[in-house]
């Protein structure tokens, strides 16, 4: 098991299309079977799950452009919740490249990177991995 993504891992995913979702599901699956996703069509679900459950993910896997509500909005308001934020991390999804999105992204103090679909656990290693120890999946953020 990757340090970046230890066994035991509650991963939420936050995406509307439902192949997309499929892929995501089925590639962190078959990454480990240890892995808990919890699966959103919507970020106002999820921003309501994680006002009332515990334990919160370790990682959250944001499509950026979901049809109900932007991702942009969802980071807003993750921002606004009084939850211990420090283990989470965050990195969005997006179908293409767009340089604003990207700026916008690498500007969030919540948001840990950004992934081009469709997903695999090489790109989000990666991500990961450029964090190095600033901040991993499940350790807490570097003072």
């Amino acid at each position: 098991m990757n340090v970046l993504l230890p066994k035991n891992s509650i991963i939420m995913l936050i995406e509307d299309n439902e192949i997309d979702n499929f892929i995501n599901q089925r590639v962190l699956n078959n990454f480990s079977a240890t892995i808990q996703i919890l699966n959103f069509t919507n970020s106002s679900e999820a921003l309501a799950y994680l006002r009332k459950n515990k334990p919160l993910p370790n990682l959250i896997l944001l499509n950026l452009h979901i049809r109900m509500s932007m991702g942009f909005e969802f980071l807003e308001c993750y921002e606004k919740l009084k939850i211990e934020k420090k283990n989470t991390s965050i990195y969005v999804l997006s179908t293409f490249f767009c340089p604003s999105d990207l700026r916008l992204v690498k500007e969030n103090a919540n948001c840990d990177g950004y992934i081009e679909k469709p997903l695999s656990m090489q790109k989000l290693f990666e991500e990961m991995e450029k964090k190095g120890t600033e901040r991993t999946c499940c350790s807490k953020r570097a003072v």
